[in-house]
């Protein structure tokens, strides 16, 4: 609705209210006979029409139109069938509907951009192995995009070919499938668009062979809960509802259908109440010494039920630095999974390592939907076991073998035994192998023996675990059994490496030390540190880390002194610490100013390229310069020799283009606007995503 009044000073004016109520105000006093030229611009990928009113003339492609006075303008921008609305751009950039409203004061330019509303791309589909004995698992990898704009596409889903499909929930994420059956099936990839398109991969065979097949996995780590969750485990619930707990807590009384769960297992139920409660939990396991497992494949195996509706999704994450940060290994959303036997192959994250957590998280989960798990292990492929050193008449602690059968039929375990020069100081405890040979196996059957070394000997005392089969491929299988007997007496703690991390910086210096050390016949006890050299024990711990903080500038040389559980002591060679006084840096004052910028990215047709358009005004007292903005976080990078904007002045530590707009010896002004600072962005075709912040120099 327009109206015509006159306003406080007896000036008159137009208010025109639109169709969100947002009213528009000018004030014009006489019309005049100005003319003013609209210039209307039809451009993108797309193709739409551009609808002017007054006068109702509608533009097909690029046109100007001439208005004798100062005029109200409405436009209307309609996509063809083939093509969708991006926006506005130019004077026109601040409307965000297909409806535009202007007051021609002068000349103006409005651009209109559309594009073509076109299925999406696969760009990738693959999958290793193709094929195989099964049980086979196979890993996937499926990336698109849309072509309407570059971005990325809604949703994608891998079908496996055997009634089983599911989520690929970030577009480039690699999704693991175990085939269960033998046959011939056929995968493809399924990409769908916001606006419904879809697109479809070519198949890829996957061949899975029915033979059974052994395997010997040593087992570093087995939970099954049958005495609950362990006190060490945690449990971290920053949702609303329920969290982790054992089915025999669970009110809902869950019973998956399948005999690979064990009661008691663990649950996370999205509150079979209803919807009152929300699901962000994880359940995390204490850190597991993986260091045997460096050179050989390292697998994750658990019995596994997620059972979804739409939204939540299940990961399992792992962390070899105590849980500063994760690595996520599998993601289940979009489609229920199992029951079934996951099975993760972890060394590609896991390299050198010494100890690694697991995370179970579950989140995005709300109604009546649940994870289950159960029967957790972290297991190795591994041709040899190493016992390290034993004292000649004591134990080892028993280390688990799985004897496994992977395959699809039936495995017969025709003998097994410890054969070799020192077999005799190896014994199989508390096997869970039936006594006599042959036995058989079905496919997922397994059973576990305890190998335990005690050297009757001083010296390397070495031999080997045998097994005969019916697998074909591996009729034989051997692990080597590594052992050294130590003479029964009572020997130091050896240090095995000392290091620091950073051993030299600004003030003050945090600086984690790491002393690795053993004890033959015994046990480390503690750990004593020695920061400044001065022969002082600074702190102990019974950890082989620690974190200290040099204050004070200096050369300091620190030590390690490792005290076994016998009273010995070694201390190790200095590590020497730099410390450097403190160079002037620069503090953000980002919320001490008024800043303004463009909603998004405007096009700039004549010199191709996108950018920003910034102000800053100082509502306060005066800054002194150097001053800078700082564009953090680009999606797309800044571009450069445009001949218009802003040019970068360099790049801050983390990457990031800054550009001075307070040189040194000028001040920011209290009041002071600094209007329209132009930054280019190269023409790219994503969305520009970035961040903006305010840095003073603390140079004096």
């Amino acid at each position: 609705m327009i109206s015509l009044a006159l306003d406080e000073s007896g000036m008159p004016h137009i208010s025109y209210f639109d169709s969100k109520n947002k009213t528009l105000r000018y004030s014009y006093g006489t019309p005049g006979n100005d003319s003013y030229n609209l210039v209307i611009q039809v451009t993108g990928t797309g193709s739409g029409t551009v609808t002017v009113m007054p006068p109702e003339v509608t533009c097909e492609s690029d046109c100007t139109l001439n208005f004798t006075g100062r005029t109200f303008v409405s436009l209307e921008a309609t996509a063809d069938e083939d093509s969708v609305f991006f926006g506005w751009d130019g004077d026109c950039s601040e409307c965000d509907s297909e409806e535009c409203n202007i007051f021609l004061t002068s000349d103006a330019n409005c651009a209109a951009l559309f594009y073509q509303n076109g299925p999406p791309i696969i760009d990738n589909f693959t999958a290793e192995p193709t094929s195989g004995s099964g049980p086979l698992t196979v890993t996937f990898n499926c990336s698109a995009y849309d072509d309407d704009e570059g971005d990325e596409v809604s949703q994608l889903i891998v079908d496996f070919g055997d009634g089983n499909d599911r989520s690929v929930r970030n577009w480039t994420q690699t999704v693991t499938h175990t085939y269960q059956e033998p046959g011939t099936f056929e995968a493809h990839c399924e990409a769908y668009d916001a606006w419904g398109h879809e697109t479809t991969s070519e198949p890829i065979q996957i061949i899975v062979t029915n033979t059974p097949r052994i395997e010997l996995l040593t087992s570093r780590f087995i939970e099954d809960f049958s005495q609950g969750i362990p006190e060490d485990w945690q449990i971290v619930n920053d949702g609303t509802g329920d969290t982790w707990t054992t089915n025999t807590n669970d009110p809902c009384e869950r019973e998956p259908d399948s005999n690979i769960f064990e009661s008691p297992w663990v649950i996370i139920d999205s509150d079979c109440a209803g919807d009152e409660g929300y699901q962000d939990d994880a359940l995390i396991s204490p850190n597991i010494n993986i260091e045997q497992y460096n050179d050989v494949p390292v697998f994750l195996t658990f019995s596994n039920y997620f059972y979804q509706y739409s939204n939540e999704i299940a990961d399992v994450d792992i962390s070899v630095d105590n849980g500063n940060t994760w690595s996520t290994v599998l993601t289940m959303s979009g489609v229920s999974v199992g029951p079934n036997i996951e099975q993760i192959e972890l060394s590609q994250f896991i390299s050198g390592a010494s100890e690694l957590r697991l995370r179970f998280h579950y989140y995005d989960a709300s109604y009546d939907w649940y994870w289950i798990l159960d029967n957790i292990s972290l297991e190795a492929r591994a041709n040899r076991l190493d016992f390290g050193s034993v004292s000649v008449g004591t134990s080892s602690d028993p280390t688990i073998v799985k004897i496994a059968n992977v395959g699809l039929g039936t495995l017969e375990i025709q003998s097994l035994g410890i054969n070799g020069g020192a077999s005799d100081d190896y014994a199989i405890m508390n096997s869970t192998c039936p006594q006599e040979t042959p036995f058989t196996l079905d496919s997922g059957e397994f059973c576990l023996i305890a190998i335990q070394f005690s050297p009757t000997a001083s010296g390397q005392r070495n031999a080997y675990l045998e097994v005969f089969s019916n697998d074909e491929e591996h009729s034989i299988t051997s692990i080597d059994l590594i052992g050294l007997g130590q003479p029964n007496e009572n020997i130091p703690p050896e240090i095995t490496e000392f290091n620091a991390n950073p051993i030299d910086g600004l003030a003050p210096l945090n600086v984690e030390f790491t002393c690795q050390a053993n004890d033959p016949d015994g046990t480390i006890a503690v750990y004593s540190w020695d920061f400044d050299g001065d022969g002082v024990v600074d702190e102990t711990s019974e950890a082989p880390t620690i974190t200290h903080t040099y204050t004070d500038p200096g050369t300091y040389q620190a030590t390690c002194t490792v005290t076994d559980n016998d009273g010995n002591s070694v201390t190790s060679e200095p590590r020497e610490i730099t410390v450097s006084e403190a160079t002037p840096g620069w503090v953000d004052i980002t919320e001490t100013l008024d800043i303004t910028y463009s909603a998004r990215q405007l096009y700039d047709r004549i010199h191709r390229c996108f950018f920003i358009q910034v102000t800053v005004e100082n509502p306060g007292d005066a800054i002194s310069g150097p001053i800078r903005l700082v564009i953090t976080d680009p999606s797309i990078p800044v571009e450069t020799g445009v001949g218009v904007g802003l040019e970068p002045d360099g790049y801050t530590e983390e990457g990031n283009p800054y550009f001075t707009i307070v040189p040194e010896e000028v001040a920011l002004d209290p009041g002071e606007v600094l209007r329209n600072l132009r930054i280019n962005f190269e023409l790219q075709r994503r969305r520009l995503t970035y961040g903006i912040k305010v840095e003073q120099s603390t140079a004096e």
